[in-house]
């Protein structure tokens, strides 16, 4: 079985008396920053930079109502809750209002009884 390696991209960039450095434009635009960074230090020795996203609203008691609704039990309903709360993932650009949508945000978390 051939294991894939993940895709790494290293540059050299240089900081500043001030503790400034540039974040090269390609890294910039293919992680899609906006106005603010996450900076990590892991163990003393490497630093982990990450978009900034506003956390999503916790819905998780909702989630977990609709899914008790839907007959959900036990394992089922961890393994279930688990899925729809990972699918909540939204990034900046999918953001939208209920206003520029037809129906609630992300309505397949939430399916309509039919």
């Amino acid at each position: 079985m051939e294991e894939k390696r993940k895709e790494r991209k290293i540059k050299r960039i240089a900081v500043s008396s001030k503790r400034q450095m540039s974040i090269p434009k390609e890294f910039f635009e293919a992680l899609d920053i906006e106005e603010e960074i996450m900076i990590e230090n892991v163990d003393n020795k490497k630093l982990v930079i990450t978009p900034y996203r506003e956390p999503l609203e916790d819905v998780s008691e909702e989630i977990l109502e609709q899914l008790i609704a839907e007959g959900f039990q036990g394992e089922q309903l961890i393994e279930e809750f688990k899925y729809r709360k990972s699918s909540m993932h939204v990034t900046p650009n999918d953001k939208k209002t209920e206003s520029e949508e037809e129906g609630p945000l992300m309505p397949e978390l939430f399916p309509e009884e039919t």
